[in-house]
């Protein structure tokens, strides 16, 4: 079975096949949490971190999650676990331990179209969609849908379950921090300020002559399935030069960071709270690795 890991906060991007019946996921439907979001826009105060070289873009909330170094961890520590558990063994077969070794050797995969395409070199270079890291779980054993899906929720897995609003979870600790997610994007992409902009790069994209999608709060390029993988390369690319020409997502970024922030600041103490649980499901996991010679 393959886990695909992916960093698009604002999307619930893991999936699992071959496990069925899992419990439900932290995707949310941007429900405002920990107190009411402003009435009115707020002025932007706050600046996210825009990295054109790599298309990452950090804001204000991930600093509560697990960083990727410590996912890494943990989903390394995740796959010795789920073995033990499925063998019923104490000591986890090779394959569980080689699979943790790859994990931990895995590059973080960057979140690099919140508000639509962007860094039009990049996506020239290396293509429009999205990247990710594959992790494996269960690597060489025998797992019914029915025992795999009873060792992801064994308290022993659990007890390692990802913090990160990137990911489905079965946990609930880091609930509000995925819902504060949704919440402050959904204000991003409504606020008129960020409304300018998309109409700003839609117009820009019909004039190259291409479709931007009615229906789509980014008012992003159509992009058609019966087009082959080069014209839809090009429809990204013109995309991402509109973003590039009008600034748009360091602009965006820096709305998503102030609302972010101002999340932060009406839910410090349960951010606090998270982020410590974060931490030492990590540690639980590094200890993991050591006892068994991983790390």
């Amino acid at each position: 079975m393959t886990v695909q890991v992916s960093s698009r906060p604002w999307l619930c991007a893991l999936l699992i096949a071959g496990l069925a019946g899992l419990a439900g996921s932290a995707c949310v439907d941007g429900a405002a949490p920990g107190g009411d979001a402003p009435e009115t826009p707020p002025e932007v105060t706050a600046a996210a971190l825009v990295d054109r070289e790599t298309v990452t873009i950090t804001l204000p909330l991930q600093r509560y999650a697990m960083t990727w170094e410590e996912e890494k961890v943990v989903l390394a520590a995740q796959q010795i676990v789920f073995a033990q558990c499925v063998t019923g063994l104490a000591d986890p077969p090779p394959s569980a331990l080689d699979a943790a070794i790859r994990t931990l050797a895995l590059e973080a995969s960057p979140n690099p179209w919140l508000y639509g395409f962007w860094s039009a070199e990049f996506v020239a270079e290396n293509g429009y969609v999205p990247l990710f890291s594959e992790v494996t779980l269960g690597d060489g054993l025998d797992v019914t849908s029915e025992q795999g899906s009873a060792c992801v929720a064994s308290p022993e897995y659990m007890a390692l379950d990802l913090i990160d609003p990137t990911y489905l979870t079965q946990s609930r600790e880091g609930d509000l921090l995925g819902q504060l997610v949704g919440e402050t994007m959904a204000q991003t992409v409504t606020d008129d300020r960020f409304v300018t902009l998309a109409k700003a790069r839609r117009d820009c994209i019909t004039e190259s002559g291409y479709q931007a999608d009615p229906d789509s709060e980014l008012m992003s390029v159509v992009i058609k399935d019966e087009w082959n993988y080069e014209q839809k390369l090009q429809a990204a690319i013109v995309e991402a030069q509109c973003s590039d020409g009008l600034d748009l997502v360091q602009q965006a970024a820096n709305l998503n960071a102030t609302y972010e922030q101002l999340a932060i600041d009406r839910n410090q103490a349960e951010l606090v709270a998270i982020r410590q649980i974060a931490v030492s499901r990590a540690e639980k996991a590094r200890q993991i690795l050591i006892d068994y010679g991983v790390m």
